[in-house]
């Protein structure tokens, strides 16, 4: 993290990783990464399957950025288990399309989302993962915690932000 990794440099590592057969966790956070940098490592989620953990945090990757990881994610990609993406210039737009991802994607367990802009859409996305008998997300695996107010539905940060190593 904290490597200055721009686009350009997100694409070369994206490159480089397909053949990855060990590297379990990446964490490119606190960088230069915008909506092309996510796109590349989208392309690499797609033929990747030993990575598990991808954390984004603080960078640039706004709504297509994220729509295209979540596209991957929908119907590409099993083996990521967590997500990072906090403080990365999305809004309801990009985190609805994550939640439809998840919808599908039954592997991802945990998803880091807070700094973003949570619009109403995506709180109501969320909320329907959050609840039920049987929530589709785990409180323990989410940096946010859903609440109702006068049939509005918002989200509050909890601070659980625990990147494995």
């Amino acid at each position: 993290s904290k490597c200055d990794i721009s686009d350009s440099g997100a694409s070369s590592l994206a490159f480089y990783l397909r053949s990855n057969t060990s590297l379990k966790h990446l964490d490119v956070s606190g960088n230069k990464i915008a909506a092309d940098g996510a796109k590349s490592f989208a392309d690499l989620l797609k033929v990747n399957s030993t990575l598990e953990e991808l954390s984004l945090c603080s960078n640039r990757i706004g709504d297509n950025g994220l729509i295209a990881i979540s596209e991957v994610l929908a119907c590409r990609n099993l083996s990521l288990k967590k997500l990072w993406f906090p403080n990365n210039r999305i809004t309801e737009v990009g985190l609805s399309s994550l939640a439809s991802a998840l919808n599908t994607n039954k592997s991802i367990s945990s998803i880091y989302i807070w700094g973003n802009e949570l619009g109403e859409k995506a709180c109501d996305a969320f909320q329907i993962l959050c609840s039920g008998e049987k929530p589709r997300l785990d409180p323990e695996n989410i940096d946010f915690q859903v609440y109702t107010v006068d049939n509005i539905n918002y989200l509050a940060e909890t601070g659980q932000h625990s990147f494995s190593h």
